[in-house]
């Protein structure tokens, strides 16, 4: 089976795979808790996808940057350029990515730009059969990469994972301590001293989203306390 060697390509290969899986496993999610096209999850998982998108196709751009030199992977991106050709089309998921997401309704000059000004007239996934067909072409091509890079993926794979699951071991030692840095344990205190000093703490607009959402965590962090030892 063929091996390629080549750190480069096999960094772009595994980063490919990563996000590619995570849209599936999410997507999958998504398709088991039935959450409708017009909930806030679903919306927010959906913006989230152009980040994911806009990494898969940086990670073809370093691929063709390589295959100047390289006439096998040259090949392999000549069969799936279709579908890299296809979500191209989508010219507005970069655009979006940003506007939406970096930098939130900003342009490069930190200027004010509306993402719903910034995005007219570019097209982005956004209906449900847009979407299906971009998974669908997205495993189609995943899936040819892994076939001709099988041996490279995996050799990535066994040089990194000591380091991955070292630092998941280390995370959920660091959980079972227990350990909650005290960042914020004066700081509402603060801020009500603040206010009081402004002569403004009586002006406060509370949001009822907010405020339910304090209710939760409050209640959480008592049921917390209830099961310590």
């Amino acid at each position: 089976m063929y091996k390629s060697g080549n750190p480069k390509i096999q960094e772009c290969i595994f980063n490919i795979d990563m996000v590619c899986r995570s849209m599936y496993l999410s997507y999958e999610e998504i398709g088991s808790l039935k959450l409708s096209p017009k909930s806030a999850i679903y919306g927010d998982v959906l913006r989230y996808r152009y980040i994911q998108l806009c990494t898969i196709l940086d990670e073809f751009e370093i691929l063709h940057g390589i295959a100047k030199n390289d006439p096998y992977l040259r090949d392999t991106l000549f069969v799936i350029s279709p579908v890299t050709k296809a979500l191209s089309k989508y010219n507005g998921i970069k655009r979006a990515r940003n506007t939406m997401l970096a930098h939130f309704n900003r342009d490069k000059k930190k200027q004010f730009n509306p993402w719903w000004i910034a995005l007219r007239g570019l097209n982005l996934p956004e209906n449900h059969q847009e979407i299906e067909d971009i998974y669908r072409h997205l495993h189609l091509m995943n899936m040819f990469l892994l076939a001709i890079y099988y041996e490279d993926l995996n050799e990535i794979t066994n040089r990194i994972k000591p380091e991955y699951e070292e630092f998941f071991k280390l995370s959920d030692q660091k959980n079972r301590r227990d350990l909650n840095p005290e960042f914020f344990k004066n700081v509402a205190k603060e801020v009500e001293q603040k206010m009081t000093e402004c002569g403004i703490a009586k002006q406060l607009i509370v949001d009822p989203v907010m405020t339910s959402l304090m209710s939760r965590i409050e209640q959480s962090r008592a049921r917390i306390e209830q099961n310590k030892p």
